[in-house]
């Protein structure tokens, strides 16, 4: 409107339809503060909420991490425990009982009876003469 009273030279006419403009803009403005304010409340309250679940979440957190450790502790305590030897010190025992080593021995498989990968005779089909 304020244009066709431009272009018709109503100087009273577009001044009314700018002042008009003016007040539509303070009238948004108005309205964007006071929604503003009146949700404020509401973000306290979710402020608030999130506050106590992060709360939970440390506490949660710290929980998990104490078991854990405590976890780790047992392994490792366990660990220690199967490392520490069972037989004394020049008595050497074979890892394959001596029932089992007799089949492996007449079926050609590889004993852990000493040698290295070099005495793999078994992998050639030949059998081992341990």
């Amino acid at each position: 409107m304020a244009i066709l009273s431009f272009r018709k030279r109503q100087r009273w006419h577009m001044q009314y339809w700018m002042r008009a403009r003016v007040v539509a803009q303070g009238l948004t403005v108005g309205v964007m503060i006071m929604y503003y304010y009146r949700t404020k409340p509401n973000e306290v309250e979710k402020t608030r909420h999130l506050d106590e679940v992060s709360i939970k979440r440390e506490e949660r957190e710290s929980k998990d991490r104490q078991e854990f450790l405590t976890r780790l502790k047992n392994a490792e305590d366990q660990w220690k425990e199967d490392q520490r030897p069972t037989a004394k010190e020049g008595d050497v025992k074979s890892e394959i009982p001596e029932a089992d080593r007799a089949k492996s021995l007449k079926a050609g498989l590889p004993t852990n009876s000493g040698g290295g990968w070099w005495k793999m005779s078994w992998l050639w089909g030949s059998a081992s003469k341990n």
